[in-house]
């Protein structure tokens, strides 16, 4: 929980690692898979930011053959998302929907317990530019995180809500500012720079009343637009 506080605010890379490798440790001696998950998905988001892909690949195979070696299947969904995500940071058209095929259906059954594989759908959507479908599932998310008081998610929706609206011509910046107000006040950088070029034009547009908002923190904001710069630049798709 520490390293992945320290990560979502932009903290050292090598103090997150000991944090992870620590606590990886820890979870396979005492047999806990969803754990070592945790673990193992952030390490992921870790390479991944620094513009390693394959080490992203290299660390998320492995852990996925043992999870299937010890029949804990009930993993192997939230695996395969996260296999996706790596999939749109390279712009993999066929692998995103391919993986996108093996989502849950929300028009079916809203399950609150598979909101990671409906934000990964979410930008699956995006990416195929269906931008109605995905704001419609935006809107399911939406309502269960604001009855459940869900503030991450929250803003999570909130941000992909603005970069569909963006492109549709909305009102994005309704719901781009929450979030920034938000993440400010928690310190999280990465929420928002891990969506790349899809946010760094509105972060970009959006400069002059962000500078302007007494709610958002300037420090703050200028470690954002630096991050995601680069991270538009690493993946411009």
């Amino acid at each position: 929980a520490l390293g992945e506080n320290i990560y979502e605010q932009g903290g050292d890379t090598y103090e997150i690692l000991r944090l992870l490798s620590r606590s990886r440790l820890e979870s396979d001696l005492g047999d806990s898979l969803m754990l070592s998950f945790v673990s193992i998905g952030l390490r992921v988001r870790l390479n991944l930011l620094h513009g390693d892909v394959q080490a992203a690949k290299d660390i998320l195979r492995p852990f996925m053959e043992q999870v299937k070696e010890q029949g804990k299947t009930h993993l192997l969904p939230n695996i395969r998302a996260l296999f996706c995500r790596i999939a749109l940071y390279e712009g993999d058209k066929a692998n995103i929907i391919h993986l996108h095929t093996q989502a849950p259906t929300e028009s079916k059954e809203f399950n609150t317990l598979e909101r990671y594989r409906y934000l990964t759908k979410v930008r699956c959507y995006i990416s195929c530019g269906d931008y109605l479908q995905a704001q419609a599932l935006l809107e399911k998310l939406r309502y269960y995180a604001e009855q459940y008081y869900r503030p991450y998610i929250r803003m999570e929706v909130g941000l992909l809500s603005a970069i569909i609206k963006e492109r549709l011509n909305g009102n994005w910046l309704d719901e781009l500012l929450p979030v920034m107000r938000q993440a400010s006040d928690l310190g999280y950088i990465r929420l928002i720079s891990e969506e790349g070029a899809a946010i760094n034009s509105l972060l970009q547009m959006a400069r002059k009343e962000c500078s302007n908002d007494p709610q958002i923190e300037q420090d703050w904001l200028r470690r954002l637009l630096t991050e995601t710069a680069g991270m538009a630049v690493r993946y411009p798709v």
